[in-house]
């Protein structure tokens, strides 16, 4: 949900407060007005008490509310700060809320009229509407996601006292050690108040290390699909991070909120550090212009590193599986398949053998990912294979050339799940990067990346070899 967009087109009139010089809370209904990934658009006036008060203390709280009764509705809070931009956008914040015209009729009557933004700012929507209670926290702009909620720690000895003062029975007794659907919580305390073990706990998320954000990015996924709802969470660490990889290998492209990539970004930006980055600048060369590296291309630092996709260009769906393609999609994040399914839905086809496409990298060290469908060996190795692998080094290259990128990393394409021989793949690769790179004028350094001792001993021969 766009959280933001949703406050400006379904509830529109918040109440908004501000402090004065005093210190005292004041608040006053406000119409907000347009809203985009920077923040939020609202009108004031230089004359009025409220404009002086957000150049003053430009720190502001708002509350919004829909529907007919208490038990029928939703609410949005948010805090954020607000600044002045000035008149550029008035005209469009009175075409998209027409009504201005008729409180401000002429060019003239708008004069002292100005524009805030909210920006930097993390809210809460809270629904009452359906059973169990639904809440989701969110931020925008460069603010990182601070709030408290209840946890459940190792010490829980699923005795089930909690459960029966939950008043949303929101709390997950499948495993041992209980977990709490926060989005489904009250925040009453109930549960921390007769937990005999004081399991239960108040933890702010900011402060959220690898297990909380591992077991609330579970929940979420799994509360995501009912079909999975009733699936149990391993307690140990490694089981837990092959059910959260695979539960994010099968996900389809649907939109995510804003408080899961925060939380899924910091997860894997810890993963890939605990794994250890590794700059290609400070590898040693085995020729001018060219690296060879045994290791994970997920935790390279380079420009660009390239993914041996499928047609669809959509990622691995396959649960846990080995491949790059597989590994790739799951270190950069959901937003990588979303990215890739909105330029396969414009293509309106699948890619062709030998094709590329270029997409951020998201939350891995590398700045761009090369999506490229390598040839599928079927029986008998072909020249037509043989051609097709060739085209497909050869458009990673020009791509990489074309988007300025200085430094690049590739898999080897092809082998492995689409069972082209690794010997021939490599002469392939070796072959089509020494002839670009000596035939034009270029300072890109190219390395090739390799997973298995067998294609590691293949390469060191080819690029030794004079």
């Amino acid at each position: 949900m766009d959280y933001l967009k949703t406050l400006v087109q379904d509830m529109h009139t918040v109440i908004l407060a501000t402090v004065d010089d005093m210190g005292n809370p004041i608040t006053c209904a406000i119409d907000m007005m347009d809203a985009d990934e920077d923040g939020l658009y609202f009108l004031s006036a230089k004359g009025k008490n409220l404009y002086q008060r957000l150049i003053h203390h430009n720190r502001i709280s708002l509350t919004a509310l829909k529907g007919k009764d208490t038990l029928h509705s939703v609410a949005l809070s948010i805090q954020a700060t607000a600044t002045e931009i000035g008149n550029e956008r008035i005209p469009e914040l009175f075409e998209k809320n027409r009504y201005m015209y008729e409180i401000y009729p002429t060019e003239q009557s708008r004069m002292a009229l100005t524009v805030f933004r909210l920006h930097d700012g993390q809210g809460e929507w809270f629904d009452l509407s359906c059973s169990p209670i639904q809440r989701a926290s969110f931020v925008f702009g460069k603010t990182e996601l601070k709030k408290t909620e209840f946890v459940i720690q190792d010490t829980c000895n699923g005795c089930g006292t909690c459960l029966s003062v939950c008043p949303q029975q929101c709390i997950n007794a499948t495993t041992i050690t209980f977990t709490i659907h926060s989005q489904h919580c009250l925040h009453c305390g109930n549960c921390m108040q007769v937990c005999p073990m004081h399991a239960i706990t108040k933890k702010r998320i900011s402060n959220m290390g690898q297990y909380e954000r591992r077991q609330w990015l579970i929940q979420y996924l799994l509360q995501e699909n009912t079909e999975y709802r009733s699936l149990s969470v391993p307690k140990d660490k490694t089981s837990q991070n092959n059910l959260l990889r695979a539960l994010m290998n099968v996900r389809m492209p649907v939109p995510v909120s804003r408080q899961f990539l925060t939380i899924q970004d910091a997860w894997l930006k810890e993963e890939t550090a605990q794994k250890g980055i590794v700059d290609c600048l400070q590898l040693p060369q085995i020729q001018p212009g060219i690296i060879l590296y045994k290791g994970d291309i997920t935790t390279l630092v380079c420009d660009g590193i390239i993914n041996a996709a499928n047609a669809q260009m959509l990622g691995c769906f396959c649960a846990n599986h080995g491949c790059i393609d597989n590994a790739i999609h799951t270190y950069a994040g959901v937003q990588l398949r979303a990215y890739c399914n909105n330029i396969m839905e414009q293509k309106g086809r699948p890619a062709q053998t030998g094709e590329v496409i270029v997409t951020p990298a998201f939350n891995l060290p590398s700045h761009y990912i090369l999506h490229t469908v390598g040839p599928i060996i079927y029986g008998s190795l072909t020249q037509s294979d043989c051609d097709l692998l060739h085209t497909c080094y050869e458009n990673c290259l020009m791509e990489a050339e074309k988007h300025h990128m200085h430094s690049i990393a590739f898999c080897c394409i092809s082998t492995g799940e689409f069972h082209f021989p690794n010997e021939i793949a490599a002469q392939i690769a070796v072959d089509t990067v020494r002839s670009f790179l000596s035939s034009l004028n270029t300072n890109m350094t190219v390395i090739f990346n390799v997973f298995k001792e067998e294609d590691h001993a293949i390469y060191r021969r080819l690029l030794t070899q004079m």
